[in-house]
């Protein structure tokens, strides 16, 4: 008795997976909405030394009502080094405010890979704690 109850369960497991899965696939999921807790909320004021200006970057300043996109990149990154040449692209096409966060990173490195790349941001914040 007890053996034909035992030999139950791997069905009765697989019917309760079956019916999960069906729920994700029928549940209303919108792939293209990406979830963030940022949206809508404005940035945090902060400070810190500009990689291409001698004065400090203010994110007050830099950040204003009109729309920017923000990019974290460094040298040591192979896919900052790929993503690069569509930066320069899409700033050049849309006239866009671009702003660079230098993450981790060696500022005279990340002088002489702008220098030989091109740099496609307004302004560049340095983040050396991350």
């Amino acid at each position: 008795m007890i053996k034909k109850q035992l030999l139950k369960l791997p069905f009765i497991i697989f019917i309760i997976i079956l019916l999960i899965f069906f729920y994700l696939l029928l549940i209303d999921r919108n792939p293209t909405r990406v979830p963030s807790a940022l949206i809508n909320n404005h940035i945090p004021n902060f400070e810190a030394n500009s990689l291409i200006k001698s004065e400090k970057f203010y994110s007050s300043d830099e950040f204003t009502n009109e729309i920017t996109l923000v990019n974290f990149f460094a040298t040591w990154c192979k896919p900052c080094r790929d993503e690069h040449i569509y930066l320069q692209r899409f700033q050049n096409e849309n006239e866009l405010n671009i702003v660079g966060i230098n993450y981790k990173d060696n500022p005279e490195k990340a002088k002489q890979w702008l220098l030989k790349l091109g740099n496609p941001y307004s302004n560049i914040a340095i983040d050396n704690k991350g």
